[in-house]
This record gives structure tokens, sequence and C-alpha cells, in this order.
């Protein structure tokens, strides 16, 4: 989970210096509002893929199944409340419903090979 706090806090960063230099140059905020759209959803994709990543590198006693898969999501998602309490500014990996559905879809998209 620190390193999602980690990327969380450099994405917000990386938006909100996106946000300042199209006040600088003038433009219209139509990226930022289509980044800030599409950004969290990646996010939550990504945490999924991470997530399942790490269990298969790290932890080759777990067997990768269908079902394990599922008891991951449910370790990840009271996490996603825990992150909440930190003091790290970010705003982009929330416990929504739409962060929840795209990281179930990132867990078992990146993992199709073990549903076995």
């Amino acid at each position: 989970m620190a390193m999602v706090t980690v990327a969380d806090y450099l994405l917000f960063q990386g938006i909100l210096a996106l946000s300042q230099s199209d006040v600088a140059a003038g433009s219209p905020l139509a990226l930022t509002g289509l980044v800030l759209q599409f950004v969290p959803l990646a996010a939550g994709f990504g945490l999924g893929a991470l997530a399942l990543y790490i269990t298969a590198r790290f932890f080759g006693e777990v067997p990768l199944r269908a079902d394990t898969m599922w008891a991951l999501n449910g370790c990840l998602i009271p996490l996603l409340y825990v992150k909440r309490f930190l003091p790290v500014p970010g705003v982009l990996i929330y416990p929504g419903f739409a962060t929840i559905m795209m990281m179930v879809l990132g867990v078992f998209f990146t993992g199709k090979r073990f549903w076995r």
C-alpha cells in the first residue's frame, strides 16, 4: 500500500502541475478535466494489476487461482479505506465504486492466465 500511496501522491502532483501549465499557457482546461476523469479509473486498474504482480512475484507459495484472486481483492478493499486516514494528500485512489470495480478488473485481467 506504500507504493500505491506514493504513486497517488506523484500523480496528484503531476495533475496539479498540468493544470497550472494549462492556465499559464492560456489554453482551456478541457485536457485537465479529461485527465481528472480517466486517471482515477486507470489508477484503480493499475492498483489491481500491481497487487497481483507483487503477489505472484514475492509470494510464490500462494497458488494464484480465481478464488485466491477474489481473496486478494477482499484484502485490497479494506486497505483503500485505511489509506483514507493517512496524512498524505492524494485524491486519485479512493474507496469509490468505480475504483473498486477497476481494481477487480485489473486483478482479473492481469491474472487471466491463472484462472484455471
